[in-house]
């Protein structure tokens, strides 16, 4: 009796420590302590509202104070996975998002930039992703923002904003 509880508690605690210690490295969102927002709204966004509501300082500032001095294009790539893994758990189109989200330019590795904010609502009643990002001639400089209203169906850059 006393080997068969012995072996049942060490069965229980190596599974602990094998389940407990099981490193998920490839999380996307491993590494990245301030996570961009990514939301589906029903807001229909013209020039107007757009300028008005553009940028959404508070995310741009808490993203682009956090990584100026650990930017990598590491944590471009994890930033590009957490929010496509955000657009594809809220139910929308991976693939149709990338197509969208190339548009930014955000993706390219000389680009030094982190993505801040993304929507999914209407430019002008039509079906949009809303893409705000954080960029910098070098990687201490992020701050300034770009922000774009993509068309689903058009692939096209509907409106776009930047720092002046």
């Amino acid at each position: 009796m006393k080997n068969h509880l012995f072996y049942i508690v060490s069965t229980f605690l190596l599974l602990a420590i094998i389940y407990g210690c099981n490193d998920n490295s490839t999380n996307p969102e491993d590494n990245i302590s301030v996570k961009p927002t990514v939301q589906i709204t029903s807001t229909n966004y013209d020039e107007q509202l757009f300028n008005s509501s553009f940028p959404k300082n508070d995310i741009l500032n808490e993203i682009s104070d956090a990584y100026k001095s650990s930017y990598s294009n590491d944590i471009k790539v994890k930033f590009i996975d957490y929010v496509t893994n955000r657009v594809e758990s809220l139910g929308e189109n991976k693939k149709i998002f990338l197509e969208c989200f190339e548009l930014s330019g955000c993706e390219n590795e000389n680009s030094i930039s982190l993505p801040t904010y993304i929507e999914k609502a209407k430019f002008k009643g039509e079906d949009s992703w809303i893409i705000q990002l954080t960029w910098g001639f070098k990687s201490s400089d992020l701050g300034h923002y770009k922000c774009f209203a993509i068309g689903i169906e058009s692939k096209d850059t509907l409106y776009f904003t930047r720092c002046k």
